[in-house]
């Protein structure tokens, strides 16, 4: 719960559908949710901001534009849920990022610090994310971290507009997240990769797009799928002079069946004489390969929330697993 002593003031909250059009006989309209104004009390605090969706139609989301205030604003994420994880429409979310939700959750879109214009974000070609009517996804979810504590804001963090249509798409939209745990050692100016892999156990989906994220310490990182001891390259980004946001998967859409091995790596420089622990604070390290996948309606039980996979850096290393030795960097 916030209150006045955690230094949040909450004003007002702006959201609204702002245009109605016919185009190439789709029928779609756009509504923008701006994140109240807020008043944070430390370094590196999250807010998190639900917004009622479920009053729509039936409608099928198709994009979503975010613009962010780069003096506050190191990154925002957004998404939509079936229950907000607090009883209040705003709280501080700093110890529970990525629990946002109850139920049912679909990350998507959002902007960070390092990205050269605004978060545009539109779904992969006959990809979608159903919400309003029967939906089960209620709420609209706007996470910001703000990098330094925020006094007396007159403009609004962040927005976010999203764009519906009524048409269905053959897919569901779902992520899939490949994160480290633990630290970067400490002296490996000559570069160190922290390594992340997992079995892939759900029902065969399409990889369709990729997003890359680190910290300062981040140079590269990169994703492949693994079948049958044969390497497939899911991508490969520098992370800090990203020139999108996302990036197709090369070659087009890639499937994942049953069984395949999705690892991911990222490479750091840490001159320092202390390791970099991984966490969410702008002063640790993050390694996020998140894939955009799509997955026929019919296995929507199997990804009612984004899956994910998660090792512990340097504890786990592709040298030492026979699934991915063709990684070994060592």
């Amino acid at each position: 719960m916030l209150c006045s002593d955690l230094g949040i003031l909450v004003f007002y909250t702006r959201a609204s559908v702002v245009n109605y059009n016919d185009k190439e006989n789709k029928t779609y309209k756009t509504m923008t949710i701006s994140m109240p104004l807020v008043e944070t009390s430390y370094p590196d605090q999250y807010i998190c901001f639900a917004h009622p969706i479920e009053d729509i139609d039936e409608s099928y989301v198709l994009s979503s534009s975010t613009k962010a205030d780069r003096s506050v604003v190191h990154h925002v994420a957004t998404g939509v849920c079936g229950e907000p994880a607090s009883s209040q429409s705003i709280w501080d979310c700093t110890h529970g990022q990525g629990k946002t939700c109850k139920g049912d959750a679909v990350n998507f879109g959002g902007w960070d610090e390092f990205s050269k214009k605004n978060g545009v974000f539109e779904f992969p070609k006959d990809v979608s994310l159903m919400v309003g009517g029967k939906s089960k996804l209620k709420y609209f979810i706007v996470e910001i971290h703000y990098m330094d504590p925020v006094r007396n804001p007159s403009v609004s963090a962040a927005n976010v507009t999203l764009t519906f249509t009524k048409k269905p798409t053959k897919y569901n939209y779902q992520t899939y997240s490949l994160l480290n745990g633990g630290f970067i050692p400490g002296n490996t100016e000559k570069g160190f990769f922290s390594d992340v892999a997992c079995e892939w156990n759900r029902p065969p989906a399409y990889a369709y797009r990729y997003f890359v994220h680190t910290h300062h310490y981040g140079i590269l990182v990169e994703g492949f799928l693994i079948r049958n001891n044969s390497l497939t390259l899911i991508g490969s980004q520098l992370s800090m002079e990203k020139k999108r946001d996302l990036y197709d998967v090369p070659g087009g859409p890639l499937e994942i069946k049953q069984g395949d091995i999705l690892a991911a790596r990222c490479l750091y420089l840490n001159k320092n004489n202390q390791p970099v622990k991984f966490g969410m604070s702008e002063g640790e390290e993050m390694c996020n390969f998140q894939i955009d996948i799509g997955y026929e309606p019919q296995y929507e039980d199997n990804f009612k929330r984004p899956p994910a996979c998660m090792t512990e850096s340097p504890i786990f290393n592709f040298c030492e697993h026979s699934e991915t030795l063709g990684l070994c960097s060592k």
